[in-house]
This record gives C-alpha cells, structure tokens and sequence, in this order.
C-alpha cells in the first residue's frame, strides 16, 4: 500500500505542475483491463511514463501515448470514469 500512495503523491504532484496527465490509445480506443473484479484505465503523469506502460505491459504494444490538458481530465474524463464504474491504475 504505501508504494501506491508514493506512486499516487508522484502523479498528483506531477500533474498539477505541468497541468497535463497521460493515457495510451490504440485503434480500438483506450484499454480498461480488468483485474480483481474491477477495471482500471492507465494515467500518467507524463509522456515518458505513458512510454513507459507501452513498453513494459505486453498487452500495450501498438498503443500511442495521448496527452489530456487537466481541465479536461478533471471535467470530461473523471465523470466518464465515475459513470462507467472505472479506476484509475
């Protein structure tokens, strides 16, 4: 647990400074895989780190990073997460 709320401070931190967070993407549209029982949809808080997922998840290839202004993620993406029952992972 107290490395996911590292992880979590990182990005919260990261994101607020450059106003921007960061998800993947292929033709298909925007993984939300599921484990546990639950769904999850990757942000970063960077272009590396979003890299970084298509990298080293062997589900990923393929994807491209995509970049979300805050505003929007705040306003469009939260409440579509909410909505559709997603985490973020």
């Amino acid at each position: 647990m107290a490395l996911a709320v590292t992880h979590a401070a990182a990005l919260y931190r990261e994101v607020t400074t450059s106003g921007k967070v960061w998800t993947i993407q292929n033709a298909f549209g925007f993984p939300a895989p599921q484990e546990g029982g639950e769904r999850a949809m990757p942000f970063r808080s960077s272009r590396n780190r979003a890299e970084q997922i298509i990298r080293n998840v062997p589900g990923y290839p393929g994807f491209t990073p995509v970049e979300l202004e805050l505003d929007v993620y705040l306003n469009r993406w939260i409440a579509g997460r909410t909505r559709d029952k997603l985490r973020v992972g």
